[in-house]
């Protein structure tokens, strides 16, 4: 999801018909909203299960998507729903990064932090690798619905499938907490 970013200009550009400024505004916004809302939504949240948080974070993830689908097809069209979609995007960011980095974090014994976190990056690079090269293949067929609706589809089933593992780790685990009370090594 995360390097959707790179297709945004072409995206809104090509499909929604932003201007090139119009473009930047909506990612100027995603920086704001990132810089004014990441600690007070976490204030907001820190009692609930790291899972759930995941969920909420798909829930916008998938509502931006749904934004930008409308934002070339609906009445809706424009730069309003393309800011209003970036805002849910955006969000969903806030929810996603932490939530699941200290879930690994917290997954792993201490030992093995490292190797956990770096597993972990190592699929972000993947996905980093792979997702540009598909996204562009979609707008290049000009099935920018498609894409979003895929998008839609992978989220469903990321949210689902946390749903039904949340009980899996212990309540220690799945709980936010701050950096000083992770297990220590030995």
């Amino acid at each position: 999801m995360y390097s959707i970013y790179g297709i945004f200009a072409v995206f809104f550009e090509k499909y929604v018909g932003l201007e090139t400024f119009q473009t930047g505004i909506a990612l100027v916004l995603n920086t704001a909203i990132v810089a004014i809302f990441q600690i007070p939504l976490w204030r907001l949240m820190e009692s609930w299960r790291r899972t759930r948080i995941l969920v909420l974070g798909a829930c916008f993830f998938m509502l931006g998507s749904l934004g930008f689908i409308l934002s070339f097809s609906g009445p809706t069209a424009g730069l309003a729903m393309v800011l209003v979609s970036v805002t849910l995007f955006t969000f969903g960011e806030l929810c996603h990064a932490p939530a699941s980095d200290s879930l690994i974090a917290a997954l792993a014994p201490a030992h093995l932090r490292g190797t956990y976190m770096s597993v972990q990056s190592l699929t972000w690079c993947i996905g980093l690798t792979i997702g540009p090269i598909l996204q562009g293949r979609f707008l290049d067929a000009e099935r920018p619905g498609t894409m979003w609706g895929l998008f839609l589809l992978l989220l469903a089933v990321a949210a689902l499938g946390l749903l039904v593992l949340e009980r899996r780790p212990p309540a220690s685990v799945n709980r936010p907490r701050s950096r000083t009370d992770l297990p220590q090594s030995e």
